[in-house]
């Protein structure tokens, strides 16, 4: 079972995510945080395999607290939710440690659990 942590400062799109992932029964949420601050406390005590991480967050943004979690914690999967869709924004995503970026724009259940599968090898 895939453990998950999701990380958004807003908390109808937390709900949306976990009401999203809460239909996959190879996906568990282990917990939520509002701020890339709070992942790394988090993560001492948690074990995770993938984030979902939104990009814009106050005090610490999504790409800081990807960079700080690859470092750290390189089996850790990063996914960044963003509301940026140009391909120079996501390849800066990718090359900071994000495993995949998806549009908040177009997020739908069946993509967001597949994403969250495939980048941790889970067929």
């Amino acid at each position: 079972m895939i453990k998950l942590l999701i990380v958004d400062d807003h908390p109808y799109m937390r709900q949306c995510l976990i009401e999203m992932v809460d239909k996959s029964e190879k996906i568990n949420l282990v917990g939520e945080c509002t701020d890339g601050i709070e992942v790394l406390p988090f993560l001492e005590k948690n074990e995770i395999d993938v984030i979902i991480m939104d990009y814009r967050m106050p005090i610490q943004n999504g790409l800081e607290t990807t960079k700080l979690v690859r470092h750290l914690y390189p089996n850790i999967k990063t996914i960044i939710l963003s509301t940026e869709e140009n391909y120079v924004t996501k390849k800066e995503f990718i090359n900071n440690g994000a495993c995949d970026v998806i549009s908040k724009f177009d997020i739908h259940p069946s993509k967001l659990i597949s994403t969250i599968l495939n980048v941790c090898r889970v067929v």
